[in-house]
C-alpha cells in the first residue's frame, strides 16, 4: 500500500501527496482510508462530471465510513487537449472559475487519458504567461495545495452527514461527501 508514494521519494526525491484518478467512471466509497493509510491528502478527479454528478463544490472533502478524509478537487473541463495553442482551452479553464474559489488547475496533454504536452502546447503556455495582460499563471501543484490546505483551514470543520455518491450509476455505493 505504500510502495508507489515511496517509489516516488526514492526516484524523484518527493513524496506523493495527491491521488488522481481522472478517467474513473466510479470511485470506491473506501478509497479516502486507502488512500490516508498510504500516505496521500488530497484526490483530483474528473467523472463523474457535472452534467453526470451534482456535487456541492468543486473542492470538498471527501470521507470513508472510518472518517478517513481527503481534500478533494474536480477537475473543471476535460484534460484532453491537442497539441497546439492552448489558448482557448485556457480561457474555457478560466471561465469556470468561482469567486468563493479563485484557484483551479488546467490540465491538458495530448491523447485519450492525459497523454503528454507536445513542445506547441508549452511554447503556448509560456507566450501565455509572458503576457502581462492575461488573468491566469501557472504555479506548482504544491503552491495549489498550500492554497487548499489554507482555504479548508479557513473554513472550519465540516459539516458532516452529507451523501452523496461519486459514481455514475453503474452500483449504489454510498460515500459520504462533506463540504469544507
Amino acid at each position: 500500500r505504500e510502495t508507489l508514494p515511496w517509489l516516488l521519494l526514492v526516484e524523484f526525491g518527493q513524496k506523493a501527496r495527491v491521488a488522481y484518478n481522472v478517467d474513473s467512471f466510479g470511485h470506491n466509497a473506501m478509497l479516502p482510508q486507502i488512500m490516508k493509510k498510504s500516505g496521500l491528502d488530497y484526490y483530483v478527479f474528473m467523472r463523474p462530471m457535472p452534467h453526470e454528478k451534482e456535487l456541492p463544490e468543486r473542492m470538498f472533502w471527501w470521507e470513508a465510513d472510518d472518517g478517513s478524509r481527503l481534500l478533494t478537487y474536480r477537475l473543471p473541463i476535460t484534460y484532453g487537449t491537442p497539441g497546439g495553442d492552448l489558448t482557448e482551452h485556457v480561457k474555457r479553464c478560466l471561465a469556470e472559475i468561482k469567486p468563493e474559489f479563485d484557484e483551479l488547475m488546467c490540465f491538458y496533454g495530448v491523447g485519450n487519458h492525459g497523454g503528454g504536452p507536445t513542445r506547441a502546447s508549452i511554447a503556448s503556455i509560456q507566450r501565455l504567461q509572458a503576457d502581462p495582460d492575461f488573468p491566469a499563471r501557472t504555479h506548482t501543484q504544491d503552491r495549489l495545495h498550500a492554497v487548499l490546505d489554507k482555504s479548508a483551514a479557513n473554513s472550519g470543520d465540516c459539516r458532516q452527514g452529507e451523501r452523496h455518491q461519486l459514481v455514475v450509476r453503474l452500483h449504489d455505493l454510498p460515500d459520504r461527501l462533506t463540504r469544507h
